[in-house]
């Protein structure tokens, strides 16, 4: 079984990339910058105030749901729901 990884604030697609590429066969990285705020500069970890459709806060909890999250408090929507995945950051460098 792979874990999954679930990337909840903005990262350059690059490095999206590189996550993935660490240990295919044993990691799936979940990233959907669509569920995310638009941001205002880069690095904005809190973005523009926005609200999420009914489906997409659904998904956005589906999401979550990912055993690995890459942001010690994810910003963007809600907590964490309860019994939150481990966390560990990604810092590119």
């Amino acid at each position: 079984m792979k874990e999954m990884v679930f990337i909840c604030s903005p990262l350059e697609e690059e490095y999206v990339a590189r996550i993935r590429a660490t240990d295919p066969a044993h990691i799936e990285v979940l990233y959907a910058p669509d569920l995310l705020p638009p941001t205002r500069y880069r690095n904005d970890h809190k973005g523009v105030p926005f609200t999420r459709t009914p489906a997409q806060r659904a998904r956005w909890q589906d999401l979550a749901s990912a055993h690995v999250d890459t942001h010690r408090r994810c910003t963007y929507a809600a907590p964490r729901p309860t019994g939150a995945p481990r966390c560990f950051c990604y810092a590119p460098t």
